[in-house]
């Protein structure tokens, strides 16, 4: 087994750092509760074997609810996610090699009734 030199030896899809923050809020005086999450990663180079590495570029992650609670046993949630759906990776060989893919995710809408028995 050979080491590759840093400093991108890391494995696959390991980022360098990310952050994800969130909020839920219930609204005074109405049975409404909301609450959105965000989430960020950088773009990284990661070194594949000594004559390709490959690029990620940065990922973005946005979800949103609102809840409506009809009853102590009844509530009623909507929800979007994946509002920006953006994603690239790109790899290149070191023999002048170049291939680039981008996937478009779908922004989800959700509308769901729960009711606890």
């Amino acid at each position: 087994v050979q080491n590759l030199p840093g400093p991108d030896n890391r494995l696959d899809g390991q980022q360098p750092w990310s952050i994800t923050g969130g909020f839920d809020y219930r609204l005074t005086g109405l049975p409404v509760s909301m609450g959105a999450n965000l989430s960020f990663t950088p773009g990284y180079l990661t070194t594949q074997t000594l004559t390709q590495s490959m690029e990620q570029t940065r990922s973005r992650g946005f979800d949103m609810f609102a809840q409506w609670t009809l009853s102590r046993t009844s509530s009623i949630r909507m929800s979007a996610n994946n509002l920006w759906p953006v994603d690239t990776r790109s790899t290149t060989f070191v023999t002048n090699g170049y291939s680039r893919t981008e996937r478009y995710g779908r922004t989800q809408f959700g509308l769901s009734w729960e009711q606890k028995l």
